[in-house]
């Protein structure tokens, strides 16, 4: 729970922070519900610059067009309030 005070404040309005799932060099991801319709999604928040986030957001475009079933699905993604993504979750196995 101590990772869970690093969700942006400003995407508290939109989702309700569950769990910290992980956190690389690109981004932070949280499983958090959508308030907006309850759904329990994954919520990525990338850690870019103002230039790499234009070119980031570009190629989103063609992510949230594929459909497969080895690829997370990706629901939209957002500039504001936060830079964040939203996508598929899907319970995992905890490797030990």
């Amino acid at each position: 729970m101590e990772k869970l005070k690093d969700f942006p404040t400003p995407l508290t309005s939109k989702y309700e922070p569950l769990e910290f799932i992980g956190e690389g060099g690109f981004a932070r991801v949280f499983k958090v519900k959508r308030k907006s319709d309850g759904k329990i999604i994954a919520l990525k928040i990338p850690h870019i610059d103002e230039k790499s986030r234009r070119a980031f957001l570009k190629e989103v475009e063609t992510w949230k067009n594929m459909n497969h079933p080895n690829i997370v699905k990706l629901f939209g993604a957002f500039e504001e309030p936060v830079p964040h993504f939203e996508l598929e979750f899907g319970e995992g196995v905890e490797i030990g």
